[in-house]
């Protein structure tokens, strides 16, 4: 095998086939799923998906390096280790590196773990088996089984997108992204995440409730978090700029205008004669209903006072001294029925 000085490497292309050959995978997975007889489609999906995952490996330890030259030395495979004379005249040991082969998975795993990257190789591992049968053209898994191994990598995806590379899966992914989402197994999966990431907010019980019927606004996707940035800089959850963020579309907005949106949509129709939904005398947010007497952001309960009558007192009849509307109106006809009569 030739051997040469060690080449340079462009890390973004590196990325970008990762990501090609994701999407051919997931594109695959999902022909499968819609012609399950087409089996060739399903292998066609781990291969590539196994494939695409290696890759965004390679892509992670690479861009770990300080220079092009280092890239290439951490990702091909390495002959020998030679001493060399850099330009100060001093002895440097140097990898003799095979600059047509990169490194295989077993090394691959190997860096991984020296390098401290974050990895599933579990899910890995049965992808790879399986992946190794297929090469025989006698796979031992039902079409069926090899598509719950991809799916199984979906998660893994997903995890080292957002904690190795800091980036929203669905801007690296695209479309694939929209696919990986609608298998039930890996939507599952986001939503009891995402159930975990809400059990720390602070929420009334019946804000809980409606934010439960709420949907992107970009997207429509039910996949809604609490935004990382604001959780990180521990912005309450009353203050209007705490966000949700859509894991699905990667859009975000205030929490508390969507809930006040879909609880109007709940509770008011245009054909309403008064006001239902209302700001809350305490809170501002408007989630106070006028008919339960109480706000579904803060439960906060106005006490409810009544008229001499039995009548339920409105804010302005406490005011004008504990009265309703109809018996001050009968007091001033009498006051001046009375003076009428002098």
């Amino acid at each position: 095998m030739k051997t040469s000085s060690t080449p340079s490497v462009e890390v973004n292309k590196i990325l970008q086939h990762a990501v090609d050959s994701i999407k051919l995978g997931v594109l695959d997975y999902k022909l499968s799923t819609e012609t399950p007889e087409n089996s060739t489609r399903c292998i066609s999906a781990a291969r590539n998906l196994f494939a695409g995952v290696l890759i965004l490996f390679k892509f992670k330890i690479a861009s770990l390096a300080s220079t092009p030259e280092q890239a290439a030395e951490l990702i091909y495979k390495t002959k020998e280790i030679t001493p060399t004379l850099n330009e100060k005249g001093e002895i440097e040991w140097k990898p003799v590196i095979y600059n047509d082969t990169t490194i295989d998975t077993e090394t691959i795993k190997s860096r991984l773990i020296s390098l401290k990257i974050w990895h599933d190789w579990g899910a890995v591992k049965k992808l790879k088996d399986c992946r190794n049968n297929l090469e025989h053209l006698h796979p031992k898994h039902p079409v069926s089984e090899i598509q719950k191994f991809i799916a199984d990598l979906f998660p893994l995806l997903r995890d080292f997108i957002k904690n190795e590379m800091t980036e929203p899966p669905g801007a690296l992914l695209g479309d694939a992204w929209d696919t990986m989402l609608e298998t039930h197994s890996f939507f599952e999966n986001n939503k009891s995440e995402i159930r975990e990431l809400w059990r720390p907010i602070q929420l009334s019980e019946n804000a809980k409730k409606i934010f439960k019927q709420c949907k992107c606004e970009n997207c429509e996707s039910q996949l809604l978090a609490p935004h990382p940035d604001d959780v990180l800089n521990e912005v309450s959850t009353d203050d209007r700029d705490f966000r949700y963020e859509c894991v699905a579309c990667h859009y975000s907005a205030s929490l508390i205008e969507l809930i006040q949106e879909k609880f109007s949509e709940l509770h008011e129709t245009p054909f309403d004669p008064d006001p239902i939904v209302e700001e809350c005398a305490r809170c501002f947010v408007v989630l106070y209903h006028s008919y339960h007497g109480i706000c579904h952001w803060c439960d906060f309960k106005p006490e409810v006072k009544y008229c001499a009558c039995g009548a339920i007192l409105q804010d302005h009849e406490i005011e004008n001294g504990d009265k309703c509307d109809h018996c001050e109106e009968l007091e001033d006809k009498f006051d001046e029925y009375e003076a009428h009569i002098r």
